[in-house]
């Protein structure tokens, strides 16, 4: 997120990936000799003008920016442009505030309700209801290949517990079973250098870490282990590159979801390293204005011949059209290629990454049952399942499980809510069918084994608990499913990228369009993507965006600099500095070291004045 100054933490891999992302395509783009220590736009002081805006009269008339969705980077936008005192307007499509996040209440008495978002993405002090991640007594179930057990009695080390030599793993010449090896240590060594050398790079400068890393950014997860990994000879597998197939689908079937080492082997490396807590939350409230139930249609220039002059148009489905000096899109990049952006002048370059961009699927389904069976029922063999908090897991069709952790003062006998399955990618995918059936004919709870969905869930609860079957069926109340790929307004979970997507993508939809009047927001477009975080990074960085293209809101950059601070994904490297204006007050945070600017006047200086014939003459260094 952005912070005080150049970011407090300052060992967030995210932030490491996403300044040498931009920073390496940046040098590509002056392709000039000698080391950045030589950029001669760096060493410009002159700062350049925008066109937009330009003959707009500073006034309190000025027209509104448009926010384009009601989610969390939207409304985190909408607090920024409220404390410059920049008009906007909220246009968001369904009926409520908050995106892909929401609760469903099956309702209104105290704990009948579960989270449609992942509550594990929300990091440090952020929960506003304590959530237990793990049940301390471990007491939840593991359930693979038709072998059940708590996690608490799983053997140390499990060996071939759950019998995954029956499905070609092997277990001699080599063991991959042995004490030193399993899946939790091969997935470890997997992932170990490339941590370190990372690691390395924020704990003493530099990027050979991240080159190290880029030069792997080609491979997914399982084609790396397939075929670059060489395992370490501590594990006693063997040092010849490369795994067998059936060893990485074993550790795919443990580690992760279905499809999931189809995924760029770099994000699965990011993904593994954690980074710091946020700050405390503060609740705002908004008073710019959201318009609810209009989607949008189009987006585009109001008169494009006038290009940079023009203002934009939004056009909604009853056919209004309204008048905006910028658009901010924090729409899910599916979605908003749905819309009409003809008049947008978007690059080519940004055409494809809206095309060619993966959306991950998810699907939660959460049932209201009659009592917390799996708190107070007891199983076939008349044993408490004392389940409280945590997930139980398994390589049936409902994947995961997650009990609540709230509502735990009420009586036994009350209603209560379980997460019955948590799904992503492939697994997702199957199960999305199957509530695509389920939302289009009438639930019947008094007969749920009646309803594909309904009897696959109850079946799978019964085997991973032990708990009988009819049992089950006669608790339930209410199903609720939820799938993010087939839901309109989504149109998938969160940003799934492949191998070598991620720096294309990230480039170029950090740049804005329309001459500067379209801006690019949303999870998807940040180094944090699937995370909530990556949605208020890329706000930030929307808002810095609209303020270095607008002549009329560029003079507000220093208030938004000291109000905001500065985003540590856009933070260049240490030593290497952009002169900034003189009137520039002292008890801001000197913007030396400002990437984001530096990255807008390189890839697009035709929108600030004076500025094509400077960078002109950078090229002329070659």
């Amino acid at each position: 997120m952005p912070t005080a100054q150049y970011g407090t933490d300052t060992l967030d891999v995210y932030g490491l990936h996403a300044r040498q992302t931009i920073e390496s395509h940046r040098l590509r783009t002056l392709i000039r000799p000698g080391g950045a220590q030589h950029d001669p736009i760096r060493e410009h002081g002159k700062e350049p003008q925008p066109k937009a805006d330009s003959d707009i009269k500073r006034t309190e008339d000025a027209l509104p920016v448009a926010i384009i969705g009601a989610g969390v980077g939207g409304l985190y936008t909408a607090m920024i442009l409220e404390s410059l005192n920049i008009p906007f307007k909220i246009i968001e499509a369904s009926d409520r505030t908050g995106g892909r996040l929401l609760t469903h209440k099956f309702s209104e008495a105290d704990a009948q309700y579960y989270k449609l978002f992942d509550q594990d993405n929300i990091k440090g002090n952020i929960n506003i209801i304590p959530f237990k991640f793990a049940d301390t007594l471990k007491m939840e179930y593991l359930y693979y290949n038709g072998v059940r057990t708590r996690q608490k009695d799983l053997p140390t080390p499990p060996g071939d517990f759950f019998h995954f030599s029956e499905v070609g793993v092997s277990t001699s010449d080599p063991d991959y079973f042995n004490p030193s090896a399993g899946y939790d240590a091969i997935c470890g060594d997997v992932l170990k250098d490339y941590v370190v050398a990372l690691a390395a790079d924020l704990q003493n400068g530099g990027d050979a870490g991240w080159k190290k890393l880029m030069s792997k950014d080609r491979y997914s997860t399982h084609s790396y282990m397939s075929l670059d990994y060489k395992p370490n000879p501590e594990l006693n597998i063997g040092e010849s590159v490369g795994l067998p197939d059936d060893v990485i689908n074993w550790c795919e079937s443990m580690d992760k979801s279905t499809g999931w080492y189809d995924r760029a082997f770099s994000e699965t490396v990011l993904e593994a390293m954690a980074f710091g807590a946020t700050a405390k939350p503060c609740w705002m409230c908004l008073d710019g204005g959201i318009v609810f139930k209009t989607p949008v249609t189009a987006i585009g220039l109001t008169n494009p011949e006038l290009g940079a002059a023009s203002t934009m148009t939004v056009e909604d489905s009853d056919g209004g059209s309204h008048e905006y000096s910028h658009v901010v899109s924090t729409l899910p990049l599916p979605v908003l290629r749905t819309l009409d952006l003809s008049n947008s002048n978007l690059t080519l370059y940004q055409q494809n990454a809206l095309r060619q961009l993966q959306y991950g699927p998810s699907i939660k389904i959460g049932v209201q049952f009659k009592s917390a069976w799996w708190t107070y029922g007891r199983d076939k063999s008349k044993s408490m399942v004392g389940i409280v908090g945590g997930q139980s897991y398994t390589d049936m069709p409902i994947r995961t499980i997650v009990y609540p952790s709230y509502g735990l003062d009420r009586p036994s006998c009350d209603p209560a809510v379980l997460i019955a399955s948590y799904c992503w990618t492939e697994d997702a995918q199957r199960l999305g069918a199957l509530i695509v059936d389920f939302n289009s004919s009438k639930f019947d709870a008094d007969k749920p084994l009646s309803n594909p969905l309904a009897k696959l869930v109850l079946r799978d609860l019964s085997k991973v608990h032990n708990v009988d079957l009819h049992f089950l069926a006669t608790q339930v109340m209410v199903i609720h499913p939820w799938d993010w790929n087939t839901n309109k307004y989504s149109m998938g979970a969160y940003t799934f990228f492949g191998p070598g997507e991620f720096k294309d993508l990230y480039t170029h939809m950090t740049q804005p369009a329309a001459y500067g009047r379209l801006h690019f927001a949303g999870e998807a477009i940040s180094a944090r993507h699937a995370w909530v975080v990556g949605a208020l990074d890329s706000a930030w960085r929307a808002v810095d965006e609209l303020l270095n293209c607008s002549a009329l809101w560029k003079p507000k950059l220093t208030d938004f600099h000291s109000k905001w601070g500065f985003s540590q994904d856009w933070v260049a490297p240490e030593g290497i500095t952009t002169p900034e204006r003189s009137d520039e007050s002292e008890s801001v945070p000197c913007n030396e070291h400002n990437l984001h600017k530096q990255h807008l006047y390189t890839t697009q200086p035709d929108l600030f004045e004076q500025w094509i014939e400077h960078v002109l003459c950078c090229l002329a260094f070659l």
